[in-house]
């Protein structure tokens, strides 16, 4: 494994040209293609990845140490068989759709102007994090713990209280009413 410290990486295509496996510290990577791409143990820290395209990545064992995602698209990624150990990142204006961070503790992650379609946090500890406006449409919330989470200025989500942990979790009319979607009830 390689170990590679403060470098610039833009338009690259990695799916032809394959980074090599190792340990990237300081790194921002701008406009790289990564599509399928097999990251598997490499390791990411205080790293940037502006408006690239890390679509159905393979990162079984990656640690993803306070990284920041721009303008990335990351359809269908398992974020849940990355490594837990610093888990740590950041998503703005993101494409995050089929993707899945089942049983992840993710307190205060910030994901913002973020798309999250179908996106599975089950499990997930996503206490003190913010959603903010992001489009949440048929996202997955299964026993997680969404405590002191900000979705004031999302939309889309479905969350039923009763097999998740809400309290102190900060929601915005209309879209607060989604809580109550089970109970088949009409407000006006």
């Amino acid at each position: 494994m390689i170990y590679t410290e403060d470098q610039r990486y833009e338009n690259r295509n990695f799916v032809t040209h394959p980074i090599p496996k190792g340990e990237y510290i300081a790194c921002t990577f701008i406009s790289c293609l990564m599509t399928k791409v097999n990251l598997s143990g490499y390791v990411f820290e205080d790293c940037t990845f502006v408006g690239c395209d890390l679509s159905m990545v393979v990162m079984n064992d990656t640690a993803w140490r306070n990284v920041t995602f721009r303008d990335t698209k990351m359809l269908g990624v398992s974020f849940d068989v990355c490594k837990n150990f610093g888990l740590s990142f950041m998503f703005e204006g993101c494409l995050l759709d089929h993707s899945s961070f089942c049983g992840k503790k993710l307190r205060n992650t910030r994901f913002v102007g973020c798309r999250l379609h179908e996106t599975d946090f089950s499990e997930c500890d996503l206490s003190s994090s913010v959603f903010d406006h992001c489009d949440m449409t048929r996202t997955v919330f299964v026993h997680s713990v969404l405590e002191s989470c900000d979705l004031r200025t999302s939309a889309g989500y479905r969350i039923d209280p009763d097999v998740n942990r809400l309290r102190g979790a900060m929601f915005s009319y209309p879209d607060v009413l989604r809580l109550l979607d089970k109970y088949g009830i009409v407000v006006d």
